[in-house]
């Protein structure tokens, strides 16, 4: 919120630049959600943290454990995902690269990339079975496939065999030997399609990037495809249901490794000198865990976006002003997608990347467009929702958007699954119906029956917080008598005293926060939570009420800053001396919601002899301008026009000569002047928000 700067002095010109002051409020006080992003603080603390590097791991499909080669130790250290503690320690070959589950989750394969022999583990019990002899072969990964075939890299390109071997599984003997020279010697990881029919390899030297697949459906391979010129990466991944490979930053098509999404980058952007190591998924593929290393600034990341959308979800800041030793080598989820195991060379950390979903309170406008993303933390897709407010739809990544077409206050529940694991959150929808943001009037006050008293009604079931302010002195500036010291007394409809406020004096700091502080010291304004009702607000001569011969121009404003549906601003009503110049009453109302909002004004006169005031204006004149300026109507005495339309309201002007407009208002400011045709006099300038 702000305060609105009014300008009062004479002419035209004068009420469009009042009609502007008012537009260039609704830019503030109308402002509705479009559009809300949501952005992630990076997770920087690891629950758990092991003094060992780790170069790869394998996760166990049916068990809660995770395997990891020490290359330093030559050891595979077994993770409990439990309890994140090491459960044991295999002693295999040196340098281990790679490891492989057997297709029946019985055993586990180890390729030891400085000896010739490959080891092997009974899963159940975790105690060495027989290595499998390689003469000659220094292997560097592993898949399992068909037919108890295993399929082994090496780092080193043998003659008329090429660098990739097809091994059986029982006995270790080499079946065939396929890639050819044209590959070149290189690092390759592997990754095997779920139905063990396709096997990709991927280079991990970072000297150049190239992917290539081979129809492994039988004993003998056959080449398919090779792509040369890609970034080069640390790492590669298959997705779990085998539609797409991640390499690098991209991600490739399986069917004829077409790079068809660019997703897995730096989240500010790609830098001068980019690293991309190791990639890990989630267990559905929705979102990839992408480590980066910026060798200009040094810092080491993991960073998580959705597979789908390439939404960023969250980053992992590993380490900052980190040397190249620092940057990630290995990275895996458990198989609850609870747990995140990333590895530098001589440390091993576990970061807890469990689904997170944050609870919300959203004030919005019925009929305005909404476009909200739910606050998440590591999800990406399988997002639901109920009771939803009407117009409003949820999609799988958790954005809400729409048009709200009922107003009130909706709990709506959402939901999020990824892996195994659910989360929910409730959202609080408070959409704001047809009603009055605002209202204020401006008239010349004087003492007793000729001060400026407005009026005002909360209707609805809760009680509601506004700001009252009444402005004098800093309307001088506009060319204006403006009322030196104003203050103003609060009365409810019996007429008790409820609030008194003079010179606010800078002490209040709420005001401040809203933007609604007065620029001068000794003007008043305060804070108020009031019951729905009547209300009444007297200005007064701040140095001792109504006798002290205080006169002036004063504003009068009424300021909705709750925004609870459940209540709202209804009428405003303000009485005023008028006199037979430019200093006339202006009403003003600020308009939320969505379509048309019947509003009655009137302009009293005639009819306030009868409640005892002395000197009634005889003759009043309405006219009402939008925010613009433009005329929209204008009246003199109500039965002229409209007379059946405000008959039917059941509060027409009961003296023929009062002046009345019925007229629906569209979001927006608006201001009633009213005149006295050069006549003096007191009269009432009135705006009820009527209900259909």
């Amino acid at each position: 919120m702000t305060e609105i700067p009014i300008d009062y002095s004479s002419s035209k010109t004068r009420l469009l630049r009042l009609n502007a002051f008012f537009v260039a409020a609704i830019a503030l006080f109308l402002t509705q959600v479009t559009a809300i992003s949501t952005v992630i603080p990076a997770v920087t603390q690891p629950l758990a943290k092991f003094p060992f590097g780790v170069s790869a791991f394998a996760v166990d499909p049916v068990r809660s454990k995770i395997y990891a080669t020490a290359v330093s130790t030559d050891e595979v250290y077994v993770l409990n995902t439990n309890t994140l503690k090491v459960e044991k320690t295999l002693a295999v070959g040196p340098s281990p690269t790679g490891l492989a589950i057997s297709v029946d989750n019985s055993k586990l394969y180890v390729v030891n990339s400085e000896a010739e022999y490959l080891s092997v583990f009974d899963l159940d019990t975790l105690k060495p079975l027989p290595t499998l002899s390689l003469p000659g072969i220094r292997a560097f990964d592993i898949e399992f496939g068909l037919d108890n075939r295993l399929y082994v890299s090496s780092h080193r390109s043998y003659p008329l065999l090429g660098p990739l071997f097809v091994v059986d599984s029982s006995t270790g003997e080499v079946l065939h030997g396929f890639g050819f020279d044209h590959i070149g010697a290189t690092f390759w990881r592997l990754e095997i399609s779920p139905d063990k029919k396709t096997l990709f390899m991927g280079a991990v030297d970072l000297d150049g990037g190239t992917v290539a697949k081979a129809d492994v459906s039988r004993e003998k391979p056959i080449w398919l495809q090779t792509v040369f010129g890609l970034e080069g990466s640390k790492g590669m991944v298959l997705s779990h249901d085998g539609d797409f490979l991640c390499y690098a930053q991209v991600a490739l098509s399986t069917v004829d490794l077409r790079v068809v999404r660019k997703t897995f980058g730096f989240p500010g952007g790609e830098p001068e000198h980019p690293y991309y190591g190791p990639i890990a998924l989630n267990q559905d593929s929705s979102i990839s865990y992408q480590t980066n290393h910026d060798l200009t600034t040094s810092i080491a990341m993991v960073t998580l976006r959705s597979t789908k959308s390439l939404r960023f979800l969250s980053s992992i800041i590993v380490s900052e002003g980190a040397r190249w030793s620092a940057a990630p080598i290995a990275i895996s989820t458990d198989r609850t997608d609870r747990y995140l195991f990333v590895s530098q060379h001589a440390e091993l950390r576990v970061y807890d990347v469990s689904p997170r979903l944050e609870s919300d309170t959203l004030t919005v406008v019925q009929g305005a467009a909404l476009s909200y993303q739910v606050k998440s933390t590591f999800i990406a897709t399988n997002c639901t929702a109920t009771s939803l407010p009407p117009g409003l739809v949820i999609s799988n990544e958790g954005r809400i958007s729409g048009t709200p077409t009922s107003a009130g206050t909706f709990v709506t529940t959402v939901r999020a699954t990824t892996g195994g694991t659910t989360v929910t959150c409730d959202l609080t929808f408070k959409i704001d119906g047809i009603r009055l943001k605002n209202i204020s009037t401006r008239a010349f006050s004087q003492p007793y029956e000729k001060a400026l008293v407005g009026g005002f009604v909360i209707e609805g079931t809760v009680e509601k917080t506004v700001v009252i302010r009444v402005l004098g002195k800093s309307l001088s500036g506009d060319g204006l008598p403006g009322f030196i010291d104003p203050a103003f007394s609060l009365r409810d409809a019996t007429g008790r005293q409820i609030g008194y406020n003079n010179d606010w004096g800078f002490r209040v700091n709420r005001l401040r926060s809203l933007g609604l502080a007065p620029s001068d010291p000794r003007e008043a304004a305060g804070v108020a939570t009031l019951n729905p009702g009547a209300y009444t607000v007297v200005v007064e001569g701040g140095g001792g009420g109504l006798i002290n011969g205080h006169v002036g121009v004063a504003l009068f404003e009424v300021y909705d800053i709750d925004d609870n549906p459940a209540s709202r601003l209804a009428n405003v009503s303000s009485r005023a001396n008028i006199l037979p110049s430019d200093l006339v009453a202006v009403a003003g109302v600020i308009a939320v919601g969505a379509g048309e909002q019947k509003v009655l004004f009137r302009a009293l006169g005639p009819s306030l002899a009868g409640a005892g005031v002395e000197s009634p204006l005889r003759d009043p004149v309405l006219e009402l301008h939008d925010g613009d300026g433009t005329l929209l109507a204008k009246n003199d005495n109500w039965k002229q026009n409209q007379q059946r339309e405000i008959e039917a309201t059941g509060i027409p002007p009961s003296e023929d000569a009062e002046a009345a407009i019925l007229v629906g208002l569209p979001r927006g400011a608006f201001t009633a002047v009213l005149n006295g045709k050069g006549l003096s006099g007191i009269a009432l300038i009135e705006a009820y928000h009527l209900r259909d």
